[in-house]
């Protein structure tokens, strides 16, 4: 939740115990994140399970290039801004846990 907050500019809304939340709602420029605490078994990132890649968040954002000049130098991990064959210009990176999250700009 954390991360979310500070590397792409949320803000949290917890619930649960104040140092252990078990469910989040993340807000950002009308876009809302639902996260919630990973179980003991579930699994790891959703990404991590298909071959080649994959992502385990899209967000579809308005100015992709403003975004990723101020997320980059939060996180070393940023990804290049690509344009994808269906039109589309993104960008991914991991959160802490290993979730790859892609932003882009379509349209």
């Amino acid at each position: 939740m954390a991360w979310y907050e500070d590397v792409l500019g949320f803000s949290p809304d917890p619930v649960g115990p104040p140092d252990d939340p078990s469910f989040a709602i993340l807000r950002r420029d009308g876009v809302e994140l639902m996260l919630q605490k990973v179980r003991t078994g579930v699994g790891g990132p959703r990404s991590a399970t298909i071959a080649g890649g994959g992502w385990d968040v899209y967000i579809r954002v308005d100015d992709v290039r403003s975004l990723y000049d101020g997320i980059r130098p939060k996180a070393p991990n940023v990804g290049p801004i690509v344009v994808q064959v269906y039109g589309c210009r993104e960008f991914e990176l991991a959160d802490p846990d290993g979730h790859v999250v892609v932003l882009g700009q379509c349209g």
